[in-house]
């Protein structure tokens, strides 16, 4: 007897692509937007007895961690949106990677209140940091193990991609562990340390361009 192509040999080892998708798409929608409750409101009492912009002016570190962390997260998930477009499969090792990952993205709100309140003590610093490198070394392993031996992507995918994929991982994780490092020497300016990541991006950019899977080109 004939086996149908819709039987069960047909289907993956593993849960669909675009379900682990979805849970990382409303992840960081809600890790991004819970960003904002990071930064206080000022009280009406302490309006009455002061002017309002001197309040806000006084939380320009909240807003400035604010701005950063919704910037990064969004430079993960378009980085999660790539690498999805890369992988035709799934199994358990890779959602359990995913899920670990996507448990630290769902930290970012906390770490990055933390650190938007205490500016200038390190370990508020350390821990903002040490969350982005988590985040950063989980992308990392997402994209290994997904192409090693094109274990979840296309047998044919270009090695120029995956190794434009390795070089994105490594110059975010770059950044972690330069503002991890300068955490030791000034706190309060630790965070500048993810302006290598545009500058990063731009000179790997300017390497290129890569192809996409598609066969334009990134």
């Amino acid at each position: 007897m004939t086996r149908s192509p819709t039987s069960d040999s047909s289907v993956p080892d593993g849960p669909a692509p675009r379900r682990l998708e979805a849970l990382a798409d409303g992840i960081f929608a809600i890790a991004m937007t819970l960003l904002v409750l990071g930064i206080d409101i000022p009280s009406a009492e302490a309006v009455a007895g002061g002017r309002l912009s001197h309040l806000l002016a006084a939380r320009q570190q909240q807003f400035f961690n604010y701005a950063l962390s919704f910037i990064l997260l969004a430079n993960f998930w378009t980085a999660h949106h790539r690498q999805s477009r890369c992988i035709r499969q799934t199994d358990p090792h890779h959602l359990w990677i995913n899920i670990f990952l996507l448990l630290f993205v769902c930290l970012m709100p906390f770490s990055t209140s933390l650190a938007g309140n205490f500016p200038n003590e390190a370990a508020a610093q350390f821990f903002f940091h040490g969350n982005m490198l988590a985040v950063s070394l989980f992308f990392l392993w997402n994209w290994t193990y997904a192409t090693r031996g094109r274990r979840l992507v296309a047998a044919d995918l270009d090695p120029a991609i995956v190794r434009s994929g390795l070089v994105r991982s490594a110059i975010v994780i770059a950044a972690c562990l330069a503002a991890l490092g300068l955490t030791f020497a000034a706190p309060g300016s630790s965070s500048y340390a993810y302006l290598l990541i545009p500058l990063g991006m731009w000179i790997h950019h300017r390497a290129g361009p890569y192809p996409r899977p598609n066969g334009s080109k990134a």
